[in-house]
């Protein structure tokens, strides 16, 4: 099996216990290229340590890229500072339990494997296949840039939640910046390509809210 392993240390805790599980890991630290991470291997394992914040934004960035399966491993006093609506499929506690952590990778890569599906999302009448990174309405197909598809496959994630402009910024793009046009932008190009299939709701002093529902009305 081939692991992609990303760790702020050097060498990486789980570098020589993959290696003893029969695994191939390839080393990556978070400055690397995440579309490479993310084509490098069966799964990508995270290796947090005690810190999980550097590798937040990181998190999101595999996404975007491509990962399919990602398990992320924290220390046992970090777990709590892990939000559930990262996007990880996993999560695993260092120092490790070689056994655990085997099962753990294999599982992620069975699931890869037999239910691809996992990536179609719906909601409503549209498909997004965080996968093939593709948009279906029906009867047809919708082209994106790289950018809108991000910032989509974001709102999808956290879908009936609002997000602020800053959160979006940060974690779509993955800069701070008072400039909140750039996001409003997208929206606006997202809207209408999507029309009334699937609705970006503005919220007043917040910001966006993705929501499925009939009568494609924008508050």
């Amino acid at each position: 099996m081939r692991i992609a392993l990303v760790s702020a240390s050097r060498p990486a805790e789980a570098l020589e216990v993959l290696r003893d599980l029969g695994c191939r890991p390839v080393e990556h630290f978070p400055s690397d290229d995440p579309v490479e991470i993310a084509r490098g291997g069966d799964a990508v394992l995270v290796e947090c340590g005690g810190d999980v914040d550097p590798m937040r934004t990181l998190l999101f960035k595999l996404r975007r890229a491509g990962a399919a399966s990602v398990l992320l491993a924290v220390s046992s006093d970090q777990v709590l500072r892990v939000d559930p609506g990262w996007p990880f499929d996993d999560l695993t506690l260092q120092p490790y339990v070689p056994p655990e952590l085997y099962l753990r990778l294999r599982v992620l890569e069975w699931r890869r494997r037999e239910a691809p599906n996992d990536l179609r999302v719906h909601v409503g009448a549209m498909v997004v296949d965080l996968g093939a990174r593709g948009v279906e309405l029906p009867g047809r197909s919708v082209a994106l840039s790289p950018q809108e598809f991000a910032l989509l496959a974001f709102l999808t994630r956290f879908r009936g939640r609002a997000v602020s402009r800053e959160v979006l910024l940060r974690d779509v793009w993955g800069v701070r910046s008072v400039e909140t046009r750039t996001v409003d932008v997208h929206v606006r190009k997202l809207r209408e390509k999507l029309g009334d299939h699937a609705v970006i709701d503005t919220v007043r002093g917040v910001g966006y809210r993705l929501a499925a529902r009939s009568d494609g009305a924008n508050e």
